[in-house]
């Protein structure tokens, strides 16, 4: 018996070992590499909480700091955005950009977005994140995370989480994974960056009765396209193209435009789509999250539509499932859109590549 807890021990300490944020927070940079600062921009808040921002943002900066990245924080940053009249949200110029390089010094700025924020008897927190190069204006990491206290129970409920303050932890752990201080400054030198196709994520339309749904999507769309490996243009590179082409597109574009990217920036493929359905749990026994988006992409020298897209996804009702508590949460269920969305898309990307050959 003693053996067989010894084992069960050790097999419980190196899982923990490998959790996000544990044996990451270890790490730290050679004393011959130069340390990054992360500018940490004020997230846009797309749920109807007042205090989802209040809540995220410090919590956000702790978990930086625990990961060795040293970050002027949102709040030290509001000043500085209010003497360069810049605007939070996750779009700005290239130009604000540079004032904010000028004023703070720092390497890098980091954007993002609390998705979903709510109480209840199932809370769920949903996050979005991506980090710029200040100077190349390249990404260097996105993610999005989506999680709910149903998703922390096992046999007959025990175990779930029942607050927004007892998700915060695992939402930051899953939204930046292995993204630490070490990480940051390979991907300035340039290690270890996507080297897949250059892809323009134009923002989707929400056609839906949920608000921001179609900003929502295309931040979890945005994080799954740069796991999958593709070199995405930020927004404040293709809001210069928008400016120029007095476009502010979203869920549709034209060949004009479409022409632009590919001339202005390299873009050899442009995705984007509309959100026609984004719908919560009611909270009833019965009720289920679901979700209806359709999406369609141009290879961009050709102005040539070679990909369409159409999914309609249910979740699960809340319920017990051989005694364990099972609830598809909207957030995960937009993730799982995105991933066929992608997968798909690979395919007719293989295809048009084995045009050439």
């Amino acid at each position: 018996m003693n053996r067989f807890l010894s084992t069960c021990l050790l097999a419980v300490t190196a899982a923990l070992v490998l959790l996000p944020g544990c044996a990451m927070r270890e790490r730290r940079l050679d004393d011959t590499m130069p340390v990054p600062v992360l500018a940490v921009m004020p997230l846009a808040n797309y749920t109807e909480s007042s205090e989802a921002l209040g809540r995220v943002m410090p919590a956000l900066c702790e978990e930086l700091a625990m990961r060795g990245i040293p970050a002027i924080s949102d709040r030290d940053m509001r000043p500085i955005l209010r003497r360069h009249r810049i605007r939070g949200g996750g779009i700005i110029t290239p130009e604000d950009i540079q004032a904010i390089r000028s004023a703070t010094q720092a390497s890098a700025i980091l954007f993002g977005s609390v998705d979903f924020y709510a109480e209840g008897t199932n809370p769920e927190l949903g996050l979005s994140l991506r980090v710029v190069d200040i100077a190349s204006l390249e990404v260097l990491y996105a993610g999005s995370a989506s999680v709910t206290g149903a998703d922390f129970a096992g046999w007959f409920g025990i175990g779930r989480k029942d607050s927004l303050s007892a998700l915060m932890e695992p939402a930051l752990h899953e939204v930046l994974q292995s993204f630490d201080i070490v990480r940051l400054s390979e991907a300035l030198a340039g290690e270890n960056l996507p080297q897949g196709s250059a892809l323009a994520l134009v923002p989707f339309e929400n056609r839906s009765d949920y608000p921001f749904a179609g900003s929502i999507f295309s931040a979890v769309l945005n994080a799954e396209l740069f796991r999958r490996g593709y070199r995405l243009m930020d927004p404040a590179l293709l809001g210069e193209v928008y400016m120029q082409e007095r476009r502010a597109p979203r869920g549709e574009v034209d060949l004009v435009l479409v022409d632009s990217m590919h001339t202005a920036l390299g873009v050899q493929w442009v995705l984007t789509g509309g959100v026609e359905q984004f719908s919560p749990s009611t909270g009833d026994p019965l009720s289920a999250p679901e979700l209806e988006i359709h999406g369609r992409m141009l290879k961009a020298s050709e102005g040539r539509l070679v990909f369409n897209f159409e999914s309609e996804l249910m979740g699960s009702p809340a319920g017990q499932v051989f005694g364990f508590e099972e609830r598809r949460s909207l957030g995960r269920l937009a993730q799982k859109a995105a991933m066929r969305l992608v997968t798909q898309m690979n395919y007719s990307i293989e295809e048009e590549f084995e045009k050439k050959q």
